[in-house]
């Protein structure tokens, strides 16, 4: 049993697609003696949270957002056909270098880059 920042009570148990306890991630909640709602839970998740963790979400949270089906860039590359055209011997050979580039540390971070530009 757990109590909310509210002071609500609510209980958290897992069960399995035919109501039995089993290992799955698939949680019950229930608050103030009936079910939490999916944003009802995540808020108390938010409110869980150690203030030192709360960056971390709102990033995660943020990246979740801009990943979903509403933005109609994210919904046209989701249905875009498959890219089935084969790689040149130009292509695969600039991938080969960058690959190698890679193992060898020769890289430029982000901040180097927004340093360059001066972003």
């Amino acid at each position: 049993m757990y109590t909310t920042h509210d002071g609500l009570r609510y209980s958290a148990e897992r069960r399995g697609r035919g109501g039995e306890v089993d290992g799955s991630d698939a949680y019950l909640y229930a608050c103030a003696g009936r079910r939490m709602t999916t944003k009802e839970r995540i808020h108390q998740l938010v409110e869980d949270l150690h203030e030192s963790e709360l960056e971390t979400a709102k990033r995660v949270l943020e990246a979740l957002s801009a990943l979903s089906l509403s933005n109609p860039v994210v919904e046209a590359l989701a249905n875009a056909p498959v890219d089935d055209e084969s790689v040149s011997d130009e292509e695969a050979q600039a991938i080969e270098e960058g690959e190698r580039d890679i193992e060898a540390g020769q890289v430029v971070s982000v901040d180097q880059v927004r340093t360059r530009l001066g972003l």
